[in-house]
């Protein structure tokens, strides 16, 4: 009742426009029971038809961890694995036979040993073992590790969601499905940076530093996590974390010139020779470069660790050179996705359908010898980092508000 005696009128409040949790995961469930037999028949096809041979069964024999498997094992035998005769052997257990120039003007690559030197170290588990069980403990560690890479973004950035739920998201969307069945080495990678930032947050630094320095063996996905956490451990005195990434490099490094004397400058060739081969590009290099310079301002201004590490990745991506084949790597965006909240039904969607039908374009349009639609693969990484910065910049989202640095 009001001071005047009049009887005071509830007004109700308008229904809200926001999608429920319940409607939320439905279509989160409905969502992925149709994309997954579309990926699983699209990833299917495409390998079947791969060039000059095909799948036959499992174990698999067209998939990206042959390189890593026999360019180790060459590599633990003190032989060169960038060589020409070592990127022939890999050609005859990836194909079953050597490459023609036809077929390599056909656009069939040649599978060379592309990884740094310290691969075939960390790796010598993997190499000592024969290649029916190597192939199935590589698909089996792939999805069980991308699985529980799930809970730890998850407490990384502080985010609540249904766990069982999130992890069906992550490993039916086509990155984790395409990586999976490639049986690509980003799956081991990118659940060990999680661990590494998980322990990080906890303040277990010489563990954090430690896992980081082994992911060294994909340099692609740590070139900026690794500097800007070194970077908040100085200005910090995380010394623990600095100590274990030097120590663990220099010993990778100085037992790999030991095993393979002048093997880092091979490397170096054949990464450039691999770059001329798969056609790799930075689609919208000045777009791409004023995400970052935002990324870095962003950065610059906040000190939650969840936040920054996922933006850290998420420009990561967007740095990297844009290729229909490596969509596995998108698995760094998960963290970046996970902060999204609500809008993570649409990031769904375009981890569902968007890329597949894009690299359906992009073979039909390369296959016409167009030269590729440039940049169809960068518009969804550039566009998951710029929502997570748009909080950032407005100075209106909780997840980049100043708060005592916490780790």
């Amino acid at each position: 009742m009001y001071p005047n005696g009049r009887m005071a009128t509830l007004t109700a409040a308008p229904p809200s426009r926001a999608l429920q949790p319940t409607s939320i995961r439905k279509l989160i469930v409905v969502l992925a029971l149709i994309g997954f037999p579309f990926s699983a028949c699209l990833i299917s096809g495409l390998k079947q038809v791969e060039l000059p041979t095909h799948e036959t069964g499992l174990p698999y024999r067209l998939v990206d961890a042959m390189p890593v498997w026999v360019g180790s094992r060459i590599f633990l035998h003190r032989q060169n694995p960038y060589s020409d005769e070592a990127t022939r052997e890999i050609d005859i257990r990836y194909y079953g036979t050597t490459l023609t120039p036809k077929d390599i003007h056909n656009g069939v690559n040649p599978m060379r040993f592309a990884y740094p030197p310290q691969t075939a170290i960390v790796w010598a588990w993997f190499a000592a073992l024969p290649w029916n069980i190597a192939s199935l403990l590589m698909l089996s560690l792939c999805a069980v590790l991308t699985a529980v890479s799930v809970p730890l973004w998850l407490s990384i950035t502080d985010v609540k969601l249904n766990m069982q739920l999130t992890i069906a998201c992550v490993l039916l969307s086509w990155p984790a499905m395409w990586g999976i069945r490639l049986e690509q080495v980003s799956l081991i990678v990118i659940p060990l940076i999680a661990l590494a930032c998980w322990f990080y947050k906890r303040e277990r630094y010489a563990l954090s530093g430690f896992l980081l320095a082994l992911c060294t063996i994909k340099p692609q996905l740590c070139f900026l996590l690794i500097p800007w956490l070194t970077l908040r451990s100085i200005t910090r005195q995380r010394r623990g974390f600095i100590f274990a990434v030097c120590a663990t490099l220099s010993i990778l490094s100085v037992a790999s010139e030991l095993l393979v004397p002048g093997c880092f400058k091979a490397w170096f060739a054949a990464i450039h020779y691999y770059r001329q081969e798969v056609h790799l590009h930075l689609p919208f290099p000045i777009l791409a470069c004023a995400v970052a310079a935002l990324a870095a301002y962003a950065l610059y201004r906040k000190r939650e660790f969840g936040t920054g590490a996922a933006l850290v990745l998420a420009v990561t991506i967007v740095l990297n050179p844009a290729d229909p084949w490596t969509v596995y790597n998108y698995l760094l965006l998960v963290p970046a996705v996970l902060l999204i909240e609500n809008r993570f039904v649409l990031v769904l969607v375009a981890f569902e359908y968007a890329l597949p039908t894009l690299l359906i374009i992009s073979c039909l349009w390369r296959a016409h010898a167009f030269g590729g639609v440039p940049g169809e693969f960068t518009v969804l990484p550039i566009a998951i980092a710029a929502a997570l910065l748009y909080p950032s910049l407005m100075k209106d989202s909780r997840s980049f508000q100043l708060s005592p640095a916490s780790s």
